[in-house]
């Protein structure tokens, strides 16, 4: 039972802190990001597992080694959570940005134009793992149609 209660109220945190490290490491590029998770993102996100590592750690002591049995269920079951949200939140801003890049740049055809677009489309490696193969394939084939024109 307490195997069972213990991957159910771990899973959320641990997931939120996930998703706050994130929100951190998209500083610095085109994706959306909050004022307060950007900023602070890092810390909040690390604190929270150093907080579940000790939370784990003294359960251990009461309830024992079963714990620890149900810290991979929970690393796996909140990194999927995780970036479900992170779907939920970001990937339709995003693909919309990156459809109104796209089509300014088709529109007007101008070198500032297609250098926006191209900056609209500098999205990190990590974060792309996170979203639907089908966003990655769009992603990337808008990509390539706008740097195949201005390569020519």
């Amino acid at each position: 039972m307490v195997f069972i209660v213990f991957t159910a109220v771990s899973m959320l945190p641990y997931a939120l802190s996930n998703w706050l490290v994130w929100q951190n490491l998209k500083l610095g590029t085109s994706l959306p990001v909050g004022g307060f998770t950007g900023k602070h993102g890092n810390a909040l996100g690390y604190g929270i597992k150093i907080f579940f590592f000790g939370f784990i750690i003294a359960l251990i002591k009461y309830e024992g080694f079963i714990i620890i049995a149900s810290f991979p269920i929970v690393w796996f079951l909140s990194g999927w959570f995780a970036t479900i949200l992170e779907r939920k939140i970001y990937m339709m801003k995003v693909y919309d940005d990156l459809i109104d890049a796209s089509e300014g740049y088709m529109k007007n055809g101008s070198p500032a134009s297609a250098e926006y677009a191209l900056h609209m489309m500098k999205l990190p490696d990590w974060w792309l793992k996170l979203m639907s193969p089908q966003f990655r394939d769009q992603y990337f084939r808008i990509k390539l149609l706008i740097e195949n024109d201005v390569a020519n």
